[in-house]
């Protein structure tokens, strides 16, 4: 499995999150700033951790309960991942694996393991913990 660095994983989870606030939020009431905003949609190498945001004719109750949404899908994702099997990672995810990594994925530890990295990090995201 690919080791992937936190600042990817907080990327990824920026990226995640911004998808669900559109969906979630008319664009034209929201305007992401700062860091983010520099990395993703212009060339720039500044990374950051948080996301900065300006909101306008929104009421703050409503926009709080905007994200709350929006973090209660990311747990749905965690539960949804926690109830999928091994018998169904296998049939649905690894006979598409090249067959020189096959066998590995088939072994139940694996999955097990694979699916407690998953879990964490989702929650680690969400700044929750399991």
């Amino acid at each position: 499995m690919m080791n992937v660095s936190a600042q990817v994983w907080i990327e990824r989870f920026h990226l995640l999150f911004l998808r669900l606030l559109a969906q979630q939020l008319p664009g034209n009431l929201w305007a992401l700033k700062g860091g983010c905003n520099l990395r993703f949609f212009y060339p720039s190498l500044r990374y950051s951790e948080d996301l900065d945001f300006d909101v306008q004719t929104i009421a703050r109750e409503t926009l709080q309960s905007k994200i709350q949404k929006i973090l209660n899908k990311l747990q749905e994702a965690v539960a949804k991942a926690q109830q999928i099997s091994h018998k169904d990672f296998v049939g649905q995810v690894v006979v598409y694996l090249e067959p020189a990594y096959q066998d590995h994925y088939r072994q139940s530890e694996v999955w097990a393991n694979l699916l407690e990295t998953v879990v964490q990090r989702l929650w680690r995201e969400a700044g929750k913990q399991p």
